[in-house]
């Protein structure tokens, strides 16, 4: 997956945070809600629809994605409560 910085310039992440299963989830949420065409085709439609049933979006954004991607409503039962300790001060 190509990680654009200009979408995580308010988290400090080490290469090593990139592999993490959490960081991946986070990283497609965030791509999905403030990322560009590039950002999402460096994301992949195969990872995107791995984890949009698992992800907390805006209802309006997670709606238009699942209709783009022809995917049933699939809204997780509470937000995403990942917590990155290295979020730049």
């Amino acid at each position: 997956m190509k990680i654009n910085k200009r979408l995580i310039w308010d988290y400090e992440f080490t290469e090593k945070d990139f592999e993490t299963e959490t960081f991946r989830r986070w990283y497609v949420a965030r791509a999905l809600t403030n990322g560009t065409l590039d950002d999402l085709q460096g994301v992949g439609q195969k990872m995107i629809r791995r984890y949009l049933p698992q992800i907390w979006l805006p209802a309006a954004i997670r709606h238009f994605w699942e209709w783009f991607f022809g995917l049933p409503h699939a809204q997780p039962s509470k937000p995403d409560t990942y917590y990155f300790p290295n979020r730049a001060a």
